[in-house]
Parts: C-alpha cells; sequence; structure tokens
C-alpha cells in the first residue's frame, strides 16, 4: 500500500520505504501514523515524536532522569548543564536560580514564598533567597545567616563557613582555621609571628627553650644565624653589639641631637622614632620591648602590657587580666568600652556580634534594633530605616513614610511632610499651610496664604484680601460682584450666608 493514496489502517506507514509496518524500523520515530528519522522533539523510551514531554526535557528529548553531567532545573522540567547558569542567576545545590515572584523571599528548599527566612537558613541579599547552601561563590556566614563574599575582621574562616572562633584542634592563621601553623608559631590556638612572653620552638610558644638549644630573638636555635654572635647561650644582633661605637657617635651630635642608629645620623626630632636609651633612636623597638611614652623598654614593670604597649590603664574596649589587656570577655559576655563584661549591654547599647556593646551594629550587612537593642538582618514591619538602624519613630529632622517605611528628609510627591505628625501625608493638619512639600503655621513673607487649598502659592487666583497676604476666595469674589449689581440693595438670604462663610473662614484663620 503506497503513502500517497491510500493509508494504513492498523499498522504504521514506513514513509521511507512507502509500505505499511506493523512498527517503525530502528532508526526511525512514530509521528501519529507515520514513520520519520529526526523529531523535533522525542520521547526517547516509546521512540515517538511528541509536543511536549511528560517526565523531563534534555535538549531534543524526553527522558525518565537526567544525564550525570547535567541536573533538575527548579521547576524539574528540565535537564540543565551547571554552566549553563546565565550572568543573572546563581547555582545552588545543581539548580539555576535567578528572579522569582516573591514579595519578600525565595526558599529554594521549600520551593515557596516567605516573609523571612527563619533558622537554618542562609539569605542570599541579592535574590532575596532563603537557602541552606550558599552558593560556590559565597560563604556560609553563621555569625549573620547571610551568604557572603568575605568574612568579617573579627570572624575566621573554616571550609567556607565564617565562624567567631575555630573548631576545637584547629588554629587561626591569618583569620583561616588551619591543623597547625605554617610559617609562624602557636600561642594560644592563634598564629603569631612572635610568641609572646615566651619562645618560639617547632611552631610551637613555650615557656623556655629545651636543653642543647640558645635564645635568639625570641626562638629557639640550635645555632647563631648571621649577624648575631653568642654570648652565653644567647644569639645578640651584630647591631646591638655596636653600642661602644654608638657612643663614640654620640659625641658627634650637638647637645640636642639623637643618634638615629639605622643609619648613625644625628636628629633633632624625635616624634618619628623610639627612644632606645640616652640619646639613642630608632625607627622600631626591638623584639621583646614594648613602647611607653615613645621609648623602648624591655619591661612593663607596674604599668599593663597590650599590643606592644605599656599602659598605665586598658584602652577602650579591653579590661586587665593580671599583667595584660584582654579584648575578649570569657563565657560568651559582652565586652563594654569601659572595659566590664556583662550578660547584657546597658539600657543604649547594642549585643554587637562582635560580642561587644556599641551604639551601632558593625556588621554593615546588619541594621541596628533599638527596639530590642540587637544586630538585626531586616527591621519590623512596624519600624521604620534611618541610617542602619530600625525604631518606630523617625528623628526629628525627618518624616515617617508609611510606604516605604523609612525615614525620609522630603517626602516624595504628591506626598508633604507634615509637622504635627511627623509623617508623609496628603495633605496638611489644621492651622497649617503645604509650602515646598513641607506643611509650615506661617507663609515666606514673599509667598501668599491661600485657605481653601491650604498652601502657601506665590500669586493669588482671584487677587488680595486688603492689607493681608490673605487669597481672595471663590465666596469672597462672589460678594464683590453682588454688591456691584445691586448698588446698595438688600442682598438675600444666600449672599448673607456666603458673607457669613468667607467671615467665619476668616476668623479661624486670625484665631478669633
Amino acid at each position: 500500500c503506497l503513502m500517497n493514496n491510500t493509508a494504513c489502517p492498523t499498522v504504521w506507514q514506513d514513509g521511507l520505504r512507502e509500505k505499511c509496518v506493523t512498527k517503525c524500523p530502528v532508526g526511525l520515530k512514530q509521528i501519529q501514523r507515520g514513520c520519520v528519522a529526526n523529531c523535533d522533539l522525542t520521547d526517547i523510551t516509546q521512540q515517538k515524536c511528541v509536543k511536549k514531554c511528560d517526565i523531563m526535557r534534555y535538549e531534543n528529548k524526553c527522558v525518565e532522569y537526567c544525564p550525570k553531567i547535567t541536573f533538575q532545573d527548579k521547576n524539574g522540567l528540565l535537564c540543565i548543564d551547571p554552566s549553563s547558569c546565565n550572568s543573572v542567576q546563581i547555582l545552588i545545590g545543581q539548580k539555576c536560580y535567578g528572579e522569582h515572584l516573591c514579595p519578600q523571599f525565595f526558599n529554594v528548599d521549600s520551593q515557596k514564598c516567605q516573609k523571612e527566612c527563619g533558622l537554618g537558613f542562609f539569605v542570599d541579599d541579592k535574590l532575596r533567597l532563603c537557602t541552606s547552601s550558599c552558593p560556590s561563590n559565597l560563604l556560609k556566614n553563621e555569625i549573620t545567616m547571610h551568604c557572603t563574599p568575605k568574612c568579617q575582621e573579627f570572624a575566621v574562616k573554616f571550609e567556607n563557613r565564617c565562624l567567631l572562633k575555630c573548631p576545637p584542634n584547629m588554629i587561626s592563621q591569618k583569620g583561616t582555621c588551619k591543623e597547625s601553623c605554617e610559617l609562624q608559631f602557636n600561642q594560644s590556638n592563634k598564629c603569631v609571628d612572635l610568641c609572646k612572653d615566651s619562645f618560639g620552638y617547632k611552631r610551637q610558644c613555650i615557656d623556655q627553650c629545651p636543653p642543647g638549644t640558645l635564645t635568639q630573638d625570641a626562638t629557639c636555635v640550635t645555632e647563631c644565624n648571621e649577624q648575631h654572635c653568642l654570648v652565653e647561650n644567647v644569639c645578640y644582633s651584630v647591631f646591638l653589639l655596636q653600642e661602644k661605637m654608638i657612643k663614640n657617635f654620640k659625641k658627634m651630635c650637638k647637645d640636642n641631637e639623637f643618634v638615629l642608629i639605622q643609619n648613625l645620623t644625628c636628629h633633632k626630632e624625635t616624634y618619628d622614632y623610639k627612644l632606645l636609651q640616652d640619646k639613642i633612636l630608632v625607627k622600631w623597638c626591638p623584639r621583646l620591648h614594648a613602647i611607653y611614652q615613645n621609648t623602648c623598654t624591655k619591661d612593663c614593670h607596674e604599668l599593663i602590657y597590650h599590643r606592644d604597649r605599656c599602659y598605665e590603664v586598658c584602652p577602650e574596649y579591653s579590661f586587665q587580666n593580671n599583667s595584660k589587656c584582654e579584648e575578649r570577655c570569657p563565657n560568651q559576655l559582652y565586652l563594654t568600652k569601659d572595659g566590664q563584661c556583662l550578660a547584657q549591654c546597658p539600657s543604649g547599647f547594642v549585643n554587637d556580634v562582635s560580642m561587644r556593646c556599641t551604639l551601632l551594629c558593625t556588621n554593615l550587612s546588619l541594621y541596628t534594633d533599638y527596639n530590642s537593642m540587637s544586630c538585626v538582618a531586616k527591621c519590623q514591619p512596624n519600624q521604620y530605616l534611618s541610617q542602619r538602624s530600625c525604631s518606630k519613630t523617625c528623628p526629628s529632622s525627618t518624616y515617617m513614610d508609611e510606604i516605604s517605611m523609612l525615614c525620609v528628609k522630603q517626602c516624595p510627591k504628591p506626598l508633604v511632610g507634615d509637622f504635627v505628625s511627623r509623617k508623609c501625608s496628603i495633605g496638611c493638619s489644621n492651622g497649617y499651610f503645604e509650602q515646598d512639600q513641607v506643611c509650615v503655621s506661617v507663609c515666606d513673607s514673599h509667598k501668599f496664604t491661600d485657605l481653601l487649598q491650604k498652601k502657601c502659592v506665590a500669586k493669588c487666583e482671584y487677587g488680595v484680601l486688603g492689607l493681608t497676604k490673605l487669597c481672595v476666595i471663590t465666596a469672597v469674589k462672589e460678594v464683590e460682584q453682588i454688591a456691584e449689581q445691586q448698588k446698595g440693595v438688600k442682598i438675600n438670604a444666600r449672599q448673607t450666608a456666603i458673607v457669613g462663610v468667607v467671615i467665619a473662614v476668616v476668623a479661624i484663620f486670625f484665631g478669633k
């Protein structure tokens, strides 16, 4: 039977061979009651051409499972290559996510819209997503619960996470948690370039060097290196052993001059340098020395040591612990500016994520909530945002915009700043007039007061009322026209009422 003159009643037409067959040969696909070599979309399971796939689609084929190199899109209808996410999408959990229609956030785990992400989820601020795993190019910041490109200065990075401190048996090295210090020394689980009040040995800080070793610049060594000389088991810098030569050079400088030891020159000014000893200046103090009153000293004595300096009182945001100043309170307590460790910050201060009591949140991605006195990812629905802070009212120099929930210095048109309610309103309160989008009690001297429109205007539509700065309203104009027409004739009741309205409005304005 030929295709061009009759159709096969119960079998398929082989379009290539022009014959009826029970099923399409290998390499051909079924389309309606015919067999073809190629389809726009092929169901590879049933080997037929279809208009759409019942399960998933990969390229121009319908498949039951996505190939290993691909993954399902967020709707579960397409198999996508990971490299196919466009420039405005991100890859999370092998799925592309981009713009969505949720008013607040879209949860990629539950595939639902949410007002806020909640516990256990990280916020992607750029695309307004809630996710349990951040994109590969961002870090899971467990301090702020946001996806961020880097950790804060006070935080540490562990794998793809930002933490307040490293896990047990891990060491912090330049803000990253590692199993051991690579080029530095481990002191209290932190990698340091120089051990404080101890000696560096085999990447550890120890109280004293072991037998058979020498001390050199706060480290334990087996032999002195270049520019050092051995004196009684201690490697001294050749530089410091030149004291006799320096003393001789001091005689060459004037009485009001100092010797700069780096280049053996005479200097009058000392503010850029530190005094090492009598008449001798250095640009940097030697190791194991601290600075006090711009002088290098080996011991703070009765003073307090902190960050290579000697203090009489610990600086702000630190407290005295024996002979040192500490910058972090124990037991997750908050540190105040005057050095107290408290479970909660005093009134007026925020419990900051840095474990300090501050006036504002130090993390620029968070807002200061003055009601809860804490750092939050966003303001509550009944709060206004003003300069990274959330509160139920706005500062006196701003107005509350109830649409955007922002504190604004100038209300968006057509709203005006109401001086009484401190809100952006459609019109002004009684006794106030709109002038330059702000409500005022008295118009500027170069403007006129329009009582009906409650505005300050540059020109009155019907002229000025007498010697005042009031605009003549429609009723007054009509009275003048009636008086002209009547020329002394008694006016009727309606006209009397109009005059009364004008007088009443003027009386209200002037408070009479």
